[in-house]
């Protein structure tokens, strides 16, 4: 059959109220399931399927809206213009959910090209701390989710450069956060900061983890020397950044006590 002018504004009006964003409240688990379930009983009540309830959820679109629909389109016109627009929400939603899957992609794969420096000679050049810090917490993102572990990041913007080999000081970020993260419990805090004194660079990398005892701390540095329990770590991960800080003429300390452990790196600023 054919529709109706008034029929044909009112399906129009729907639809611009599939591309608004659902209500606030709907941004909680909570707010969400009433919503989805109130969507639920109209379109049983009404002889549609159920299932385009979790499309619309998501939308604008309000069951008041949808009472104006029904009252002046009925039986299968209904029902037809209701799946149609609960197809193109999900269609829609399905989309956003594709684009941002490939922008965090195209992010990640960023940070591990600037993480490890693959299209830069291994050379000492000038190399920029504070984003070499930012790509070597993306690419351990993964893992901090995986603990829900709060990040605190207090890094100066105008954070001078440092020379080295920007691939070997970020393995040494690498070591030094990822302990960082072995050592806190589930959503634990790990603190990284970055600032200059005096000449030099200082990054400093905390926890909240229970510490390391005083009668090992003048141990931690020694190779195959480790805290963790037995097959969880090698030994080795606090003396290759101990190495190749010193080859950048840098400077490593620990200061721990029970519930924080802070390594401090210290690096010469690049001349100008």
């Amino acid at each position: 059959a054919r529709l109706s002018d008034e029929q044909l504004a009112m399906i129009d009006e729907l639809r611009e109220m599939c591309l608004k964003a659902a209500p606030t409240v709907t941004r909680s688990t909570l707010g969400r399931s009433d919503r989805e379930d109130e969507l639920v009983d109209w379109l049983v009540d009404h002889g549609a399927d159920e299932r385009w309830a979790g499309p619309l959820a998501e939308t604008g679109v309000t069951t008041e809206a949808l009472d104006a629909l029904a009252r002046i389109v009925e039986g299968d016109v209904l029902t037809a213009t209701i799946a149609w627009m609960s197809a193109g929400c999900n269609v829609r939603t399905l989309a956003g959910e594709i684009e941002s899957a490939a922008e965090r992609i195209h992010q990640l794969v960023g940070s591990i090209k600037g993480f490890t420096h693959m299209d830069q000679a291994q050379i000492a050049t000038p190399v920029d701390i504070r984003q070499g810090l930012l790509d070597t917490l993306a690419v351990l993102g993964g893992k901090c989710r995986s603990k829900n572990a709060q990040c605190i990041l207090a890094l100066a913007d105008d954070l001078p450069l440092t020379i080295g080999v920007g691939a070997e000081l970020n393995q040494v970020w690498m070591n030094l956060i990822d302990n960082a993260l072995d050592a806190i419990p589930a959503e634990g805090r790990i603190e990284v900061s970055a600032a200059q004194e005096l000449d030099r660079v200082v990054v400093r990398i905390s926890d909240n983890g229970p510490g390391i005892p005083a009668e090992l701390q003048a141990r931690i540095f020694e190779p195959f020397f480790t805290t963790k329990g037995v097959g969880k770590g090698t030994g080795l991960g606090l003396d290759i950044a101990r190495r190749m800080l010193k080859r950048h003429n840098g400077e490593i300390a620990l200061e721990s006590a029970p519930g924080r452990t802070e390594f401090q790196v210290r690096l010469p600023i690049a001349p100008a």
